[in-house]
């Protein structure tokens, strides 16, 4: 009985440790926000059809016109922005965009080359090698 209380004690503490840790410890996964629900306002979707490259040798689109201060990404019927380290989907260009976790983005999108994005985080590469690899 004694070795119970004493498991349940030790086990609800590291639980604490770890919520606590985490909540207030990690702002950044290899370059992407890892608290998505307090991402700032998505950018507006566009008023007009962006004009999307295909990447050579893959499935995903890159937005291929003036840099408009992020990288909007489209694969799967899906869109994607990755603007200031925070990642945002949308079902269309026009629609609103909402915050998601970094881990939520398809692998194909970190696979797009470094030289076609716009505004790629320092210290991504480490963490898009590691998700690859998944």
């Amino acid at each position: 009985m004694l070795y119970s209380a004493g498991l349940i004690l030790v086990t609800s503490l590291m639980l604490a440790f770890v919520l606590l840790g985490c909540s207030s410890r990690f702002a950044y996964v290899g370059g992407y926000q890892a608290d998505f629900r307090r991402a700032p306002a998505p950018p507006a979707g566009f008023d007009h059809a962006p004009h999307m490259a295909l990447v050579a040798g893959s499935q995903v689109s890159i937005l291929d016109e003036a840099d408009p201060g992020f990288d909007l990404f489209e694969y799967a019927g899906a869109f994607y922005v990755q603007k200031d380290g925070y990642w945002y989907r949308s079902a269309r260009y026009d629609h609103v965009f909402e915050a998601v976790d970094a881990r939520c983005v398809p692998r194909q999108v970190f696979g797009v080359p470094h030289e076609r994005w716009h505004h790629r985080p320092s210290g991504a590469s480490v963490w898009q090698s590691a998700y690859a690899s998944r």
